[in-house]
């Protein structure tokens, strides 16, 4: 990018002077107001300082710029490391940005910023979300003198880590062994959230909820059903990556719900921890032909 100064009259500058800086940052007010020291935690991820006019010693002279425009190129990289997914969250975010100082003798500092969008770094392709992940619960059917027997619920996926946009399948079993019928009635997943500050943890907190729109119904004379269910996970401005900080934390679960129709009986909801990672390298090469939507949907500034 580039730091444009625009002068009406010749004005000495001093320093000119661009910051590239990722940080992490927790609290416990939902707004601005009343920030303070102890309760607020901050992490750095990186910070990279250019010099792109003068310098910022005492005996220095300032430069006399004429009046117009001057741009002042810069370029940055970021660090060759995993980075969190910009985020915005009730107590906290991880955000990036670009800020410029200008140094001026006789003038207070001008300081301007923006901040950038940067997507997840994880790979859903790590070993350590492979394997399957499954929930298996049991309920009686009823309550009372109104008891007719009980059900049975599995829901199985066969890894744990997916990008963003992927499509979930979802296996579903359910044994109904009582005289009424089941209702698979929800699919949702759940975006949690877990705040720290110095003298304060609070969460998982659920700040999103993605559902899907679905649900069937099964008389009682069906005993055994067996079906799979493909979830879409939404587009990174809909529902962030999953985050891993040692302040914030942000992570997702997928859900089923299961009830009877009979009376007084409390529905099955079985819970499927994933990971939702960046994308696969493939996704980012413009010729592959396998560009995906999140990555020009990402949350905007």
């Amino acid at each position: 990018g580039h730091v444009a100064l625009d002068f009406t009259v010749p004005s000495y500058v001093k320093l000119v002077r661009v910051r590239f800086s990722g940080y992490v940052q927790t609290h416990m007010y939902k707004g601005e107001v009343g920030l303070s020291g102890q309760n607020t935690s901050t992490v750095t991820l990186f910070k990279d300082i250019q010099t792109l006019l003068g310098t910022n010693g005492i005996a220095s002279e300032p430069v006399l710029l004429p009046t117009g425009v001057l741009a002042l190129p810069f370029s940055f990289r970021l660090p060759a490391t995993q980075l969190p997914a910009s985020f915005e969250g009730t107590h906290g975010r991880v955000r990036y940005e670009i800020a410029a100082v200008v140094v001026r003798p006789g003038h207070l500092n001008k300081i301007v910023s923006a901040n950038l969008t940067v997507p997840s770094t994880m790979s859903p392709e790590d070993p350590e979300l492979e394997g399957p992940v499954e929930d298996l619960k049991e309920r009686e059917v009823g309550r009372w003198v109104w008891r007719s027997g009980y059900f049975s619920a599995k829901a199985e996926i066969q890894k744990c880590g997916f990008a963003s946009e992927d499509v979930i399948p979802i296996k579903i079993d359910i044994t109904n062994q009582s005289g009424s019928g089941v209702v698979l009635k929800d699919i949702y997943l759940k975006q949690k959230v877990t705040y720290s500050t110095f003298n304060e943890i609070r969460g998982p907190q659920t700040e999103r909820v993605h559902r899907l729109t679905f649900s069937e119904s099964y008389p009682p004379t069906t005993r055994q059903i067996s079906r799979t269910i493909h979830f879409p996970i939404p587009t990174t401005a809909i529902m962030s990556p999953t985050i891993r900080t040692s302040i914030l934390e942000v992570s997702h679960v997928l859900c089923v719900k299961i009830a009877s129709t009979a009376r007084f009986s409390p529905p099955i909801k079985l819970e499927l921890p994933i990971v939702v990672a960046g994308f696969p390298a493939p996704y980012f090469d413009p010729g592959s032909g396998r560009g995906r939507a999140s990555i020009d949907t990402l949350p905007l500034y």
